[in-house]
């Protein structure tokens, strides 16, 4: 478990990919997504509500890397 702020799984997805990219290691691109679709299994999105609170905002179930993205599948959404 770890976090990482974001502000949508997605952007916690690119966010990651970007940290991996930051080490300086030489890979390629299709292998760190690759490597972070395999590691997650799920995002769980909190924000602050109004009176200070922090609220679930999203559940996203991280699947495949295929086509050269990162598959994700939501679970959960916060309706306002």
């Amino acid at each position: 478990m770890t976090t990482a702020h974001a502000n949508s799984p997605v952007d916690a997805l690119s966010r990651i990919e970007t940290m991996v990219l930051m080490a300086g290691l030489d890979l390629p691109v299709s292998a760190v997504r690759g490597q972070i679709s395999g590691a997650l299994d799920i995002i769980v999105h909190l924000d602050r509500s109004e009176r200070g609170q922090r609220i679930i905002s999203s559940v996203v179930e991280v699947g495949a890397f295929d086509g050269g993205i990162i598959q994700t599948v939501s679970k959960y959404e916060q309706r306002n």
